[in-house]
């Protein structure tokens, strides 16, 4: 009884150990070919990833097109991208910038402008645009400032802006085609502002008028005086006839 029982026990220890070696060779197996299934040579990803880069890039302006249209190409890709340094790529890169200010409503980039001239044409530019008074107020320049100014009192209606030009003669001008367009011509009688500005503003308005009795309102006491008001009747009558 005793050797029957042994000889079971060998029995069930050889096919323990027979399970067991059956199950680690598989398991062995599924260890070495699990990474052969998920890992790829990394040299070849970005081999790959560099090759479909290279597929799919495309310049963003051909340098090779005509000048006019390259410079507009890349003028509108600088607008696109939210990006004025693109400009810096063309040979007159801050007319480039004149344009982008304009455009992206960002006048800041005016002050990036070395040129003088088109400094002053950026913030004229972008004051007319915007009616931005203090963007005309950058301008260096008398003739861009009063005429920027000019443009955003007109287009604003706000006389006050008026006072804040440079030449005397702008300033009578403004008054006059501001309080024209108020429908109030008191305002250059009102206005404190020299004897200039003020014949000015009287020819002005004898003109908008096409009523030659503001071309009497001119001082003539001088000879030069006295062409002006002869020089206010010979235009109020050439633009009523």
């Amino acid at each position: 009884m005793r050797s029957i029982a042994l000889f079971l026990f060998i029995i069930f220890l050889v096919s323990l150990v027979g399970c067991v070696s059956m199950e680690e060779p598989q398991k062995v197996e599924e260890e070495i070919e699990a990474p052969v299934q998920k890992t790829l040579d990394p040299d070849l990803q970005e081999h790959t990833f560099v090759e479909e880069e290279k597929v799919t890039e495309e310049p963003l302006c051909d340098s090779s097109d005509p000048p006019i249209r390259y410079q507009n190409c890349i003028q509108d890709a600088a607008v696109q991208e939210n990006d004025y340094t693109l400009c810096n790529v063309l040979e007159d890169k801050e007319e480039c910038y004149t344009y982008y200010a304009e455009t992206a409503n960002d006048k800041t980039v005016c002050a990036s402008i070395t040129d003088r001239s088109e400094k002053d044409s950026c913030y004229s530019k972008y004051g007319r645009k915007y009616n931005d008074i203090d963007a005309c107020l950058s301008a260096s320049s008398a003739i861009s400032k009063d005429s920027c100014i000019h443009s955003v009192a007109r287009a604003t209606n706000n006389i006050q802006y008026c006072f804040q030009i440079v030449e005397d003669s702008n300033i009578g001008g403004c008054l006059a085609v501001v309080s024209y367009a108020l429908n109030d011509l008191s305002f250059c009688d009102n206005a404190d502002i020299s004897s200039n500005a003020l014949d000015n503003c009287y020819h002005r308005l004898g003109m908008l008028t096409k009523d030659s009795s503001w071309c009497d309102k001119i001082d003539d006491s001088n000879p030069m005086s006295r062409n002006f008001a002869q020089s206010c009747h010979s235009t109020v009558q050439a633009v009523s006839s």
